[in-house]
Formats: structure tokens, sequence, C-alpha cells
């Protein structure tokens, strides 16, 4: 199969739009949206490897100015999912300081009960001094 230079950039945009929203999802914390992105971020990548394989000699095309822009977009691809795996860090590290902060809630709000084995109750009701 022979890829066209117009499927190879389309690939490449296909790619790198992915790639955007998924790293606005993460920097908007809209995380619900994250179980879906794997498939998503497969195919994408799926699509622009097939891309590739199909076009030929790429050291072929680095003599032309389609190899130089390829390599240039390849390289911009790889600096954003670096760029991306550092949001996803960050996403990862906020919501392990979140989830120890609502452990640490729950321990206090069971310290504070005078029956454990109640549950959660006020401690004083009214009309007691």
């Amino acid at each position: 199969m022979i890829v066209k230079e117009d499927d190879l950039r389309a690939a490449l945009e296909r790619f790198g739009k992915v790639q955007q929203e998924h790293r606005q999802a993460l920097l908007a914390d809209r995380l619900p949206e994250t179980m879906s992105w794997r498939a998503e971020r497969e195919a994408a990548l799926r699509e622009l490897q097939r891309c590739l394989q199909g076009f030929g000699d790429l050291a072929a095309a680095g003599d032309s100015r389609f190899g130089e822009e390829l390599a240039g977009r390849l390289a911009e691809a790889l600096e954003e999912e670096s760029r991306l795996a550092e949001a996803v860090h960050a996403a990862q590290e906020r919501i392990l300081a979140q989830q120890a902060a609502i452990r640490k809630g729950r321990k206090a709000i069971r310290n504070l009960s005078t029956h454990p084995e109640q549950g959660v109750a006020p401690r004083f009701l009214r009309g007691e001094v």
C-alpha cells in the first residue's frame, strides 16, 4: 500500500488534534473523559504508523522539503507527548493529594463520634449541658 503525502499530513493533523484535546481536558480538570482517551490515542497512533509504513522510503523523503517538514512535525508531536506526560503526572499528584486529604477528613470524623460502632453521630444533643 502506498500512502500519499496528503494522507500522512492528515494523520499527523489528527494525532496532533487528539494530543491538544487531551492536554486541554487535563488542564481544565475534565478528568472523567480520560477513560475514552486510550482508545482515541491508540486509533490515531495506529493510523499514523500505518501511514508512515505505507509512505515508502523515508530516507528518500529526507532529501525533499516534505521530508524536512515530516521530521519537524514528528519532533513536535514527540515534544507534545512529553508535555502531555508531564500534565498527566501533575494531575495524578493532585488527585493523590486530594485522596490523602479525604482520608484524613474521614479519620477525623470517625474520631469525633462517642460511639464508633454506631458511625458518625453528634456529640451533644439539644437540651443537654
